[in-house]
């Protein structure tokens, strides 16, 4: 999914969220947005990079043998989050 085809889901789902924003300058927004968080998960060398509302992304360091030399893998896996539980009036 492009940062462009986020911007025209918020515009139909939500056509007030934006306001007067241009398309692209929104398309510009998260993918400066998204380049931040993946810039954070590349420099994380082990731990939890944690994204509200979107989920965790668990970061660990693998040693795995190759071609007889010994190699230090990065290893980064997403869980989701759940979710949020909307609550009636």
């Amino acid at each position: 999914m492009s940062p462009i085809e986020l911007v025209e889901i918020l515009r139909q789902e939500s056509p007030e969220f934006l306001g007067k924003v241009p398309d692209k300058r929104a398309a510009l927004i998260i993918r400066a947005a998204l380049a931040r968080l993946a810039q954070e998960i590349r420099t994380c060398n082990e731990g939890v990079v944690k994204v509200q509302a979107l989920g965790n992304f668990r970061i660990r360091n693998i040693e795995k043998v190759q071609d007889g030399q010994k190699a230090v893998l990065k290893n980064v896996m997403f869980n989701a989050a759940k979710p949020g539980i909307k609550k009636s009036a």
